[in-house]
């Protein structure tokens, strides 16, 4: 996942399944099938076919490079896709997304992709991934690259979520408040009385339902938090300018209490356009990472009790 970060001084202010009623925009599942479904080997790789119920291989040479059938849909920032993939290497897989088949490199261009970290164990583990390629305006084929030297891909969703929210506030009491996880390596969120308790790498987020907020409106968020470690999270976000998110670093204080935290987001060129979604991702490394957030407020001030420090 592209992410660029917006450096601020950040102080104490005062996985799983796809839901019932998101879309399916295009789907190829490999269980139910011996057909490769149009997707094609774009680097050498032996034995590349459908077997036992996924479509897999082993790596010859190079990278693997597994490229979809054509296919087009309007891109929107409430898509996400979903892969169910097995590989025998732990690693960072690429998907890359396009809307043109000119050359080079088929249509795919270095920047278009989302990165995210795979589990090398051999057993399926379904990845949720949100590129947020609105600025594309179309996507006519995605293309996979996952490491090690075997892999099996049971199915391939390009899904749409079908609910939006027009809220500013969201407290997470034994709820997810329409927020779903995303990423790589064992992605977690589950709901406490406290907070929701968000587990994972830096390719793991919380993310928030499809926004339309006027950025003008809302300088300020704050989030409030509790890690039993002094770690950096990160608020992230969308926008209607660019592909991918932005990002804004939380340094944590690891007393295991809540606290706020106050975010003057304006601060950030890239904090324009349309707002079109948050995240919040539990750290900013590649070693798992664990918070409890509680809640996510904007405004024109920050909100909540004022803390002593």
């Amino acid at each position: 996942m592209r992410i660029t970060i917006c450096l601020l001084l950040v102080g104490l202010s005062a996985v799983g399944t796809s839901r019932a009623a998101d879309k399916v925009l295009q789907s190829w599942d490999f269980s139910k099938t011996s057909d490769t479904l149009g997707w094609t080997a774009a680097s050498s790789i032996d034995g590349f076919g459908v077997r036992d119920g996924a479509l897999s291989g082993t790596l010859a040479a190079d990278v693997f490079r597994l490229v979809s059938p054509l296919f087009e849909i309007k891109a929107q920032p409430s898509q996400y896709v979903e892969v169910e993939l097995k590989t025998d290497a732990d690693g960072t897989a690429q998907m890359y997304f396009s809307n043109t088949t000119d050359p080079p490199y088929g249509g795919f261009r270095p920047a278009l992709y989302v990165g995210f970290g795979v589990t090398g164990d051999g057993k399926f583990h379904t990845y949720r991934l949100f590129p947020f390629w609105q600025e594309q305006g179309k996507i006519i084929h995605i293309r996979l690259d996952p490491p090690g030297k075997h892999f099996a891909i049971r199915s391939v969703r390009i899904m749409q979520r079908e609910s939006a929210s027009d809220s500013w506030l969201w407290e997470f009491s034994n709820t997810l408040r329409g927020w779903l996880v995303s990423g790589g390596v064992d992605p977690s969120a589950t709901p406490t009385a406290a907070g929701v308790r968000i587990r994972g790498t830096r390719d793991t987020a919380l993310i928030s339902p499809i926004l339309d907020l006027d950025p003008t409106a809302y300088p300020w968020v704050t989030v409030r938090i509790q890690s039993d470690t002094a770690q950096t999270a990160e608020l992230r976000w969308a926008t209607s300018q660019t592909s991918g998110f932005r990002a804004i670093p939380i340094r944590l204080a690891g007393d295991g209490r809540m606290h706020n935290y106050a975010l003057n987001i304006s601060e950030c060129r890239d904090w324009s356009g349309k707002i079109l979604a948050l995240a919040v991702s539990p750290t900013e490394s590649s070693e798992p990472g664990s918070l409890v957030l509680q809640s996510v407020k904007l405004g024109q001030t920050p909100l909540g009790p004022p803390e002593l420090q």
